[in-house]
């Protein structure tokens, strides 16, 4: 190769090595993507441990696949001296897979906030929820902050410290399914509670219904929960629980280092109420006035107060589910998740139809190459 040649190489615009990574016709590959870090994970060391699903780890794995695809066929390119139709080919199926992986990873901060349908929904149905979220920055909601009550006794009466630690982070990981199978949205964990939030456009009508709900079971799950691990303290405390605030309004759900969360004057009152006794729910003024509204006929309703920092005392009103069974309306995007089975479905069954008629041809093929090999000349 003369000099001259080397030089065009060195400028071909389709092929520029660098040490951050690879460039490829203006995408920069990166050698190791910021993301490789869940950051929705980064809580207190002593409950780094909560367990993903299935699902994400199944996305985790899409993720490190594409990535693998993609540096190899970055090393492809660079292994040949003339750009011709191979890297013409390389480079559209490269342009491809970035695309796929960023697609992948842009769902990363929502896919372990949500429950089981709604991951569905989100991997198979095209970005319509994802694009939901994105158009509802801001919107009305439930916000949810549940607090352990007396957990710094709890963990100081702990046998071990690791046992603490395995209490509180099976507690917390709990605490969250009940969101999640509530239809809520799964903010973060606080170190010895969660905050959580049930938006309409999510959660759909009876979004307050079902907050009240999750809060009524999250009570009880602590109580079988604390029941268990009896053995982890060394003396038991019988006024411990779980103080749950409730409020309503206007929240915006931002992402903040790449972790979806919620702010806004709903989430602060509701944290406040958070200090309530253990085993209540206590929920503010406007949230009250939606849920007497709403679901009066679900929910009975009494006058409490408490006393808040730099405020006083406060009125608040404690709401307990009746004994009436609900009706839960399933939000909108819930339809969407039903036409993607029955897509899925129909293209199983074509699938499956097309295959006795393929082997059947087959067969068929075969007869008539061995009476044609049988037949004389």
């Amino acid at each position: 190769m003369d000099d001259d040649q080397k030089k065009n190489k060195a400028h071909d615009p389709a092929i520029e090595i660098r040490r951050s990574g690879v460039k490829v016709g203006g995408y920069m590959i990166p050698e190791r993507h910021p993301l490789d870090v869940n950051p929705s994970l980064t809580f207190r060391p002593m409950v780094s441990a909560i367990s993903r699903s299935a699902r994400e780890k199944t996305l985790d794995e899409q993720i490190h696949n594409l990535r693998e695809k993609v540096s190899q066929q970055s090393a492809e390119l660079e292994k040949h001296d003339k750009v011709g139709q191979l890297n013409k080919t390389i480079i559209a199926s490269l342009e491809q897979d970035i695309s796929e992986l960023k697609s992948k990873e842009s769902l990363r901060h929502l896919l372990d906030r949500v429950g089981d349908i709604a991951r569905q929904t989100l991997l198979l149905k095209d970005g319509q929820l994802k694009a939901l979220f994105d158009t509802n920055e801001t919107c009305p909601a439930y916000v949810v902050s549940i607090d352990l009550r007396r957990s710094t006794e709890l963990m100081l009466k702990a046998r071990k410290p690791r046992m603490f630690a395995e209490f509180i982070t099976s507690l917390a990981d709990q605490l969250r399914e009940v969101i999640l199978t509530n239809y809520g949205v799964f903010d973060k964990f606080t170190g010895d509670g969660i905050l959580a939030f049930f938006p309409e456009f999510f959660s759909g009508e009876t979004a307050g219904l079902l907050a009240v709900e999750a809060a009524q079971k999250c009570h009880q799950l602590f109580s079988d929960h604390y029941a268990r691990n009896r053995q982890c303290f060394t003396s038991v405390l019988m006024d411990t629980g779980l103080g749950i605030g409730v409020d309503y309004g206007d929240v915006s759900i931002v992402q903040m280092s790449g972790a979806l969360t919620v702010v806004g004057a709903p989430v602060v009152y509701a944290c406040r109420l958070g200090g309530a006794q253990a085993g209540q729910t206590l929920v503010n003024q406007p949230a009250y006035e939606e849920l007497l509204s709403r679901s009066s006929e679900y929910i009975d309703f009494k006058e409490s107060s408490i006393l808040v920092k730099h405020e006083g005392a406060m009125l608040a009103y404690e709401v307990r589910r009746n004994e009436k069974a609900i009706r839960i309306v399933d939000p909108e995007w819930m339809s969407w998740e039903a036409e993607t089975k029955d897509q899925q479905t129909q293209e199983l069954a074509t699938h499956d139809a097309a295959q006795p008629a393929a082997a059947n041809e087959k067969n068929v093929d075969e007869g008539d190459s061995n009476t044609n090999a049988a037949s004389p000349e």
